[in-house]
């Protein structure tokens, strides 16, 4: 993922906070260093993965959760 400022990507790549960008599907494309480190993936390994493949909640629970964030407009999963 590409930033216009090299101190934001900085910023976000080595926050301590674990932080992952996903598509409206649910395919990563993003991931910080933190997250890897949680996940134990690199990041080649895990962008392109669905956030099904690591995520504890079930296929339905994560489709229901993806459509009420974009339902109610809000960047995360609630659970």
């Amino acid at each position: 993922m590409k930033f216009k400022n090299s101190m934001y990507r900085e910023m976000i790549e080595n926050h301590p906070s674990s932080i992952m960008l996903q598509d409206n599907d649910g395919v990563i494309v993003y991931i910080n260093k933190s997250a890897c480190d949680f996940y134990g993936y690199t990041s080649g390994e895990i962008i392109g993965m669905n956030i099904a493949d690591i995520n504890t909640f079930t296929k339905n629970e994560i489709l229901f959760e993806l459509s009420e964030a974009k339902r109610e407009n809000r960047n995360h999963l609630k659970r």
